[in-house]
């Protein structure tokens, strides 16, 4: 009988590790796939290098950059931080001039790009002036506020 109420101990002492074995296990995974999502956000002071890796993507879609600009924080409707975030969202609007497909492989860049760019608006129209279609897109770019206190 000693023998069985021993093995019946050590296998509730098991069984109670089980969840919280899982649970570690689980956190360990978020850990990971968060430390993945920061490395899509860049700095503060990379964010021209990301403006211009999006002006490659268009110029390389065959596509030209008619504007860029940041929208006013008068125009934005979504506040650019919240109390608590550690990340700072930055509207842009890019008007675009060229032909759909060419939209379309940009749009494909974007997206596979190595940074979080979000994409909140688009209105695609006929064009003039040589281009088959004429593109704006709203956007936002975030940057991490490493470093920067946010009570």
């Amino acid at each position: 009988l000693s023998k069985k109420e021993t093995e019946l101990i050590q296998l509730e002492r098991d069984a109670s590790d089980w969840p919280d074995t899982i649970t570690r296990g689980m956190l360990n995974q978020y850990e990971e796939e968060l430390e993945r999502i920061w490395e899509l956000i860049p700095t503060k002071e990379e964010i021209a290098i990301l403006l211009d890796e999006i002006q490659d993507h268009a110029r390389s879609s065959e596509l030209e950059i008619i504007s860029l600009s940041r929208v006013s924080k008068t125009r934005a409707s979504i506040p650019e931080t919240g109390k608590g975030t550690k990340y700072v969202r930055v509207p842009y609007v890019i008007t675009l001039g060229g032909n759909y497909f060419g939209l379309v492989r940009f749009l494909r860049r974007l997206e596979d790009s190595r940074r979080l760019v979000t994409i909140t608006d688009i209105k695609v129209n006929a064009a003039s002036g040589g281009h088959l279609v004429q593109a704006n897109l709203q956007f936002n770019i975030f940057y991490s506020r490493a470093g920067v206190e946010t009570s």
